[in-house]
């Protein structure tokens, strides 16, 4: 029940807005319709909205390979600020944390849940995902950009992100159920569709 979520937490009613916007986004790019997104300042929640959109319409994103290259470009190279906003090179106090990455990975994580065959990954990636974001062991979430990255030398003194992920002797993040050949994704959106994410959450309990 909404009513009962919305009671608990505003987390659920959160992420119902991200995949509305992604699902309009999607929709009137299939439809011809030029779509220009921006957010106040374009790193939070216009990445949300441009990359779940191009994972709904483009099976390609929908692959492990593709997801890499999904994250690295609208998050990493397009400049959201993970270390502000996951805290890797910021004060305590700054104010600038916010799980904005971590509302992606999740509403990717509802769309998983709903079409696992539309998926060659499973959420074992997911949870990787969030989990490395603020371990600070790859250079891929450090700094803010890749002007900031390049002047630090995270390249040299860090490891990439994507070399587990992409590892082809891995089949850690595989998913059974995958069928290629999927086309558009069209997901069921509202908060009465939407589950706790146990096996992140609770997984050390």
């Amino acid at each position: 029940d909404e009513d009962w979520w919305g009671g608990v937490s505003e987390w659920f009613s959160h992420l119902k807005s991200i995949l509305s916007g992604a699902v309009k986004v999607a929709e009137m790019l299939e439809a011809g319709d030029p779509v220009l997104v921006h957010c106040s300042d374009g790193w939070d929640r216009t990445p949300q909205l441009t990359s779940l959109a191009q994972l709904l319409l483009d099976p390609y994103y929908r692959t492990i390979t593709g997801f890499a290259v999904l994250v690295q470009k609208e998050w990493c190279d397009f400049g959201h600020k993970f270390a502000e906003r996951c805290g890797s090179f910021s004060l305590e106090g700054d104010g600038e944390w916010s799980p904005v990455f971590l509302q992606f990975l999740e509403c990717v994580w509802h769309l998983l849940s709903q079409n696992p065959q539309y998926f060659e990954f499973n959420e074992n990636l997911l949870i990787y995902l969030f989990e490395e974001v603020y371990s600070g062991k790859h250079g891929t979430f450090l700094a803010n950009e890749p002007y900031e990255r390049n002047s630090y030398g995270v390249k040299e003194t860090t490891i990439s992100v994507w070399d587990n992920v992409l590892n082809n002797n891995n089949n850690h993040y595989n998913n059974p159920s995958y069928e290629s050949g999927k086309g558009r994704l069209y997901p069921k959106i509202g908060v009465k569709w939407m589950n706790v994410w146990r096996e992140l959450y609770f997984r050390y309990v």
